[in-house]
């Protein structure tokens, strides 16, 4: 993990981020809930802008309230062969942009109670989109 400065100051106006983010942003689809929600009668769906194990930005004109608890399925783009191709994540929202500008509509969250194996599909999937791109 490549850890940012030591302060939020240090950081940037309002930066919280802690996790390596590439220059790159990968856009996977995303299906996304709010916890309280069982069923796909809630599930929406969208696409992701830019993604670190720490939480991703999705593009949604209508996005939940800010500290909304939702499960996430991220679909990378290059699944690894015979798996399931789809991560289900819970994740915290933490921010919006309500208006369209240097980034879409939208809303960025954080990652909640990653395990191990999260982690691992997560590197996977990077690894896998970023080589599809280049």
């Amino acid at each position: 993990m490549v850890e940012g400065p030591e302060t939020p100051s240090e950081r940037g106006r309002g930066e919280t981020r802690q996790h390596f983010r590439s220059s790159r942003k990968l856009e996977w689809r995303v299906d996304f809930e709010p916890a309280s929600v069982e069923g796909s009668a809630g599930r929406r769906h969208a696409r992701t802008l830019g993604i670190s194990l720490g939480g991703t930005f999705i593009v949604c004109d209508d996005p939940p309230p800010v500290d909304s608890d939702l499960h996430l399925w991220l679909h990378p783009d290059n699944p690894i062969p015979g798996q399931s191709g789809v991560l289900r994540l819970r994740a915290q929202v933490r921010w919006i942009n309500g208006k369209a500008g240097e980034l879409p509509r939208g809303f960025g969250v954080a990652f909640r109670a990653l395990t191990a194996a999260d982690e691992v599909a997560l590197h996977s999937g990077f690894s896998r989109s970023m080589k599809k791109v280049v």
